[in-house]
């Protein structure tokens, strides 16, 4: 029976042809590779893999090496995160990293989101009781998520949270 390669085996293997296509791509305008990278949301198979991650590579505010977006992830504002190495982020899952320039999402190395994940940078201001809560606005707070953590299926943080160990 012939082994699987893990996905840094095959990172590893193609490291300087993504390199390469990450300085190609990376002279597009910036609001032109988040339209591509949210076009290319669905993609299946290693070739979205690979799409996805050179995309995010030259999105985010750092990117490291070997970080898989799976299909049908759901990722906003992708430049206000930080993505350490050999992370996973599957289908379903949905990060929103805050509207305010800044490192309001990061993911430490070896960190995997299941199926379902809602990861939200951001929180609703409430100050005033008499004015409705979507006239009042939203605050973006970082969340952390901590080197190797695994948090499981249908999770949910908000705002100003650190994920420490894995969530079960």
């Amino acid at each position: 029976m012939e082994k699987t390669q893990r996905g840094r085996d095959v990172f590893a293997r193609y490291k300087g042809l993504i390199r390469f296509l990450e300085k190609c791509v990376g002279i597009l305008p910036l609001r032109t590779r988040i339209a591509m990278f949210e076009k290319k949301r669905n993609v299946r198979g290693k070739k979205g893999l690979g799409i996805r991650y050179v995309l995010l590579r030259t999105i985010a505010r750092k990117c490291g090496d070997n970080v898989a977006v799976y299909p049908g992830a759901y990722i906003l504002n992708p430049q206000n995160m930080s993505l350490g190495n050999n992370i996973s982020i599957h289908p379903m899952c949905y990060l929103e990293c805050g509207p305010e320039t800044g490192e309001n999402l990061i993911i430490d190395d070896d960190v995997s989101l299941a199926h379902g994940v809602t990861v939200i940078a951001t929180t609703h201001l409430y100050s005033d009781g008499d004015l409705p809560i979507r006239d009042q606005g939203v605050e973006t707070k970082c969340v952390h998520i901590c080197k190797n953590v695994w948090i499981d299926a249908n999770q949910q943080s908000c705002a100003e949270f650190v994920w420490q160990r894995a969530a079960l």
